[in-house]
This record gives C-alpha cells, structure tokens and sequence, in this order.
C-alpha cells in the first residue's frame, strides 16, 4: 500500500525514510499499525501486514539506487 511521499520543502520521502517509518511504528506498537507521512495516514491491521510494506519499500530502494537486481535469477536453459 504505497503511502504519500511528499514531505516539507517539495522533496520526496524516499523509499528508505517510509521504510524505516514503517519499522520503528512496528517497534513501537503492541498490535495494529498507524504510520503518517506528510499528513497521509495508513492503518495496517497486524505487524505481519506493516513489515510486508518494509519489505516492499526496501525493495523500491535498493532498486532507485542500483543496490538490487532488476531479476534475481535468470533460467538460460532451454526446456
């Protein structure tokens, strides 16, 4: 669930911010997860659902900055 990634001054939360956001609610809390990023709010229901979403923007991040393969294997044989 991609969340709002404008923050103060017109720059973009990056991916690695939301992650890290996401995380420490997870830390922080006892059950359901509410995070807020530049007044947009997400409600995740368990902390299974909230660290699916770390797990998401991780991936978003390793990606923009050239840290994670595009594909992680590639099958070359033929049949």
């Amino acid at each position: 669930m991609p969340l709002s990634r404008k923050v103060n001054r017109g720059r973009m939360a990056t991916n690695a911010q939301i992650a890290s956001a996401i995380r420490t609610a997870v830390l922080n809390s006892g059950g359901a997860v509410q995070i807020t990023i530049d007044g947009m709010t997400v409600r995740y229901a368990n902390p299974t659902e909230a660290l699916k979403a770390v797990e998401y923007y991780e991936r978003k991040d390793a990606i923009t900055n050239g840290t994670r393969p595009r594909a992680m294997t590639i099958n070359l044989s033929h049949g």
